[in-house]
């Protein structure tokens, strides 16, 4: 029922067979655009990557699973409740994670790009991420 040249988060199946062909539907998904955005102001080449996305939802785990894949990356769309999740990220080169889980990811591969867009308050009611800040340094 939503208009495509409305659907902002690509979710009408038209605009859903665009992103997967790579053909640019009229609007982008707005956080899996972001993400994209910085991996692209920071230089971050994807091509032949190892790219690990945790969290497998329709409005960014999803869609940004495509725009990665057509930047030649490889990419893993990781269940939050996959068993090893840290084991998989340990070895990627990039990690995105969008689940709302405080401190989900607590091992990451040195000098690899981590993205948190995950958002949630931990047990003292402190926002906080995904991705743990120690696992970040």
């Amino acid at each position: 029922m939503i208009n495509p040249l409305k659907d902002v988060d690509c979710l009408t199946l038209s605009n859903r067979a665009k992103l997967i062909e790579q053909v640019s539907p009229q609007v982008m998904p707005c956080t899996p655009l972001g993400v994209m955005k910085i991996l692209s102001e920071h230089n971050v080449d994807l091509s032949g990557k190892i790219v690990i996305v945790a969290g497998k939802r329709s409005l960014v785990g999803l869609p940004l699973f495509h725009m990665l894949h057509n930047r030649n990356a490889t990419v893993t769309l990781c269940n939050p409740k996959v068993d090893g999740l840290n084991k998989i990220t340990a070895e990627a080169d990039v990690v995105i994670s969008a689940v709302g889980k405080p401190n989900l990811i607590t091992q990451l591969k040195p000098g690899a790009v981590a993205i948190d867009v995950g958002v949630s308050r931990d047990t003292a009611g402190k926002m906080c991420g995904d991705i743990c800040e120690f696992a970040k340094r």
